[in-house]
Parts: structure tokens; C-alpha cells; sequence
């Protein structure tokens, strides 16, 4: 199914193990500012106000647990990231980057228990859990998921 502003219940973002640094990141307790997405079309549809998750893939080893961690909002639509050069100028590094606000839960819901709710057993990251950042959730996925909270 194809995302649209009509559908849309939440962006997921995904946050992979296996590249980031997950211990730092959750037990900081800040909330997520910016995630590096893919260029394409659901980029493209972020906006400032739409929800938006972190979601924890991968291979966590136990001490963070596949599933949601946060939830909040995206601040502004997804810009090419600018880095200082070396000359002291700006220049784009090629990356495409969602502002975000999202707090971090007190305690994540886990893959598991989302996976036992009838209406989030089809959830994008669960069915297809290594599509590029960002996934999303329907609008009747995220009201069975708020429902968890």
C-alpha cells in the first residue's frame, strides 16, 4: 500500500543496532532532534505536525528490545544535510535529514506485544523490516498502538 497524507497515521522511524549507537542514543533520555531518511516519494510527504515513532530493529542483544521507544512529531519537512567543508563554506553532504521531536518512553512497547495485537499484526516494519527509513504506520495502525500506551 502507498503512503499519503490521507493514510498516514505516523512516520516510523527506524534505528538499526548495527549502526547506531543504540545504548548512547536510549539511555540518554533525550528526545530524537534528526534522522537521516531515504530521498523518495514519503520523504517528500513529511510535514511538520505529522506523528512520528522510533522504532528499534535488529539485533539489540537482549537489552533493548525489537520495538517502539519513543513517540512525538516531525518538526519540519526533510532537508539535504549541511556540513562545514574544509574551506570553511557550507555544502550539502548528500543526505537527507527528517527534523524531529520525539521523547523517548519510559518503557519501550516491545515487537512482541505489538505483534499480539490483531490490528498492528500487518504493521510495514514487521512485514517488511528492511525497507529504508521511513516506514510508516495507518492511521488505524497508530490508534491500536496508541491504544497500547
Amino acid at each position: 500500500m502507498r503512503v499519503t497524507t490521507e493514510t498516514l497515521g505516523a512516520w516510523l522511524i527506524k534505528c538499526n543496532p548495527a549502526v547506531t549507537d543504540v545504548d548512547s542514543l536510549l539511555t540518554s533520555g533525550d528526545a530524537i532532534r534528526s534522522w537521516c531518511v531515504a530521498a523518495n516519494y514519503r520523504t517528500a510527504l513529511m510535514d511538520a505536525g505529522q506523528p512520528a515513532v522510533l522504532w528499534v530493529s535488529g539485533r539489540t542483544g537482549g537489552r533493548f528490545p525489537r520495538g517502539v521507544w519513543g513517540i512525538g512529531f516531525v518538526r519540519a519537512a526533510a532537508t539535504p544535510e549541511v556540513a562545514p567543508s574544509s574551506a570553511g563554506s557550507a555544502a550539502r553532504s548528500g543526505r537527507i535529514v527528517a527534523r524531529l521531536h520525539i521523547p523517548l518512553l519510559s518503557a519501550p512497547i516491545t515487537a512482541a506485544k505489538i505483534a499480539g495485537v490483531p490490528a498492528l499484526r500487518d504493521i510495514e516494519v514487521l512485514r517488511q523490516p528492511f525497507m529504508s527509513n521511513p516506514s510508516w504506520l495507518s492511521k488505524h495502525h497508530m490508534s491500536a498502538l496508541q491504544a497500547l500506551l
